[in-house]
């Protein structure tokens, strides 16, 4: 990872800047969750350009509030992560997630609430 990366898709929709500052966020969430399961459904590099493409499935169930959602909230997500690699590096993330899927994860939140 750059010195210099930067995580467009940041917690709660908010740019992530440099080594150090990514890691404490990654820190944070892996703090504030367990069973964390990622299962890499498929991957491809574009050796031209630079890109890694990989579309993933991301399960973990939080310990502790995090970014809105109370302990013991079940997470199930779906994406496509594409990452530049510059030098052998990665330079900049984004993350695209199924507006659909996190919007039924949070109504079922809200109907365990009641």
């Amino acid at each position: 990872m750059a010195d210099n990366i930067v995580d467009h898709s940041g917690p709660m929709g908010k740019e992530v800047h440099g080594k150090d500052s990514l890691k404490a966020v990654l820190m944070q969430i892996s703090k504030s969750m367990k069973d964390i399961k990622i299962d890499t459904k498929v991957s491809a590099y574009d050796h031209e350009k630079g890109y890694l493409f990989s579309e993933s499935n991301f399960t973990a169930t939080t310990t502790a509030p995090l970014y809105g959602m109370p302990a013991n909230t079940k997470l199930d997500m779906n994406s496509v992560d594409v990452v530049k690699i510059v030098n052998g590096k990665a330079t900049d993330h984004w993350v695209y997630e199924n507006p659909q899927e996190m919007m039924k994860m949070m109504s079922e939140q809200k109907k365990g609430k009641k």
